[in-house]
């Protein structure tokens, strides 16, 4: 598994437990809580620290605050600042509306991987510290360390077998580089001009391809969206016959790509053959073996592009 990929998995499966999906058993979108924030800063009495992800339980203001570590070793100052969390500081930090009376409690787990549990385990107990602990393997959740202590999550099962690893939501965070987000910058752009976009803001480019992105801390918004940027004008350095980068101005606010001209406006007979040409020049960075990071993501191209030669096929049958 690519390293990304491997890194961001707790996070991915944590978020596939709260989302209803057919790949994952949506164990805490079941049980009525629902994902609201995505390393959110804040600061406790024993200091400021990150929250990796807030889910809340409307009914209960119960608040589920999730350490999402692929590592195997607990930080004891962070652990100490989770176990002191107060629950309207996390109301206020991570903007939640909360619609009933109750006041708010809070509920710590540690997600991880499955291999490195026991010694995840270990470091809480060195840090005096009691929390349940979802230990995430290729086909299955194990249920490790405490209970949960609020309901609903009171009857969380042992042990929960799944079909394979989770889904890929998340595929990029704040060590992505640029280069990383390049492919994936390039497909949303292909996609704009099979839709005859005349311009795309950075930002709905950083939105396409970060869907969390409205859930995260303003710091961490900040640095995907300088990631997004940075990649948004390589992509217009190489190609400015179809594409100019336009930054951000005192009259205009937001930075954009400007699509230039599109295959759209061609033939129908030669269109397809237009965006293959996008492709094959699309930017690649000098990486050592194993392939780059970024390499997954160009298949979203060739399905861009796939899609739009079965359209042309269909106009020609047409005409």
């Amino acid at each position: 598994m690519a390293r990304a990929a491997l890194r961001l998995l707790p996070v991915n499966a944590l978020i596939a437990l709260l989302r209803p999906n057919d790949l994952w058993p949506p164990l805490l979108w079941d049980r009525g809580l629902r994902l609201v924030g995505l390393e959110i800063p804040m600061t406790t009495d024993a200091g400021v620290t990150v929250l990796d992800a807030v889910a809340l339980h409307e009914p209960t203001n119960l608040l589920l605050v999730a350490e999402c570590k692929s590592g195997a070793n607990v930080d004891q100052d962070q652990a100490t600042k989770l176990s002191r969390l107060d629950p309207a500081g996390v109301v206020r930090a991570a903007s939640v509306t909360l619609v009933s009376d109750l006041p708010p409690v809070i509920e710590t787990a540690y997600v991880c991987l499955h291999q490195h549990a026991s010694r995840i385990q270990r470091g809480l107990d060195g840090a005096s510290i009691a929390a349940p602990i979802l230990a995430v393997a290729p086909a299955r959740i194990e249920h490790r360390g405490e209970p949960f202590v609020n309901p609903p999550l009171t009857d969380w099962p042992n042990e929960v077998d799944l079909p394979g690893p989770p889904p890929r939501i998340v595929r990029f965070d704040a060590e992505s580089t640029s280069e990383e987000l390049v492919a994936s910058v390039l497909s949303e752009l292909v996609a704009a001009q099979s839709h005859q976009r005349p311009i795309m803001t950075v930002r709905a480019l950083t939105e396409a391809i970060i869907p969390e992105y409205a859930l995260y801390g303003r710091r961490e918004q900040t640095v995907l969206g300088s990631r997004v940027d940075a990649a948004a004008r390589h992509v217009a350095q190489q190609q400015p016959e179809n594409f100019r980068y336009r930054p951000r101005t005192q009259g205009q606010g937001e930075a954009a790509v400007e699509i230039l001209r599109s295959p759209e406006d061609r033939d129908p007979r030669g269109r397809t053959q237009a965006y293959q040409a996008i492709a094959r020049r699309s930017p690649r960075h000098r990486r050592p073996k194993p392939p780059p990071e970024g390499q997954l993501e160009l298949d979203l191209v060739s399905e861009e592009l796939d899609r739009l030669a079965d359209a042309d096929d269909h106009e020609e049958e047409d005409s």
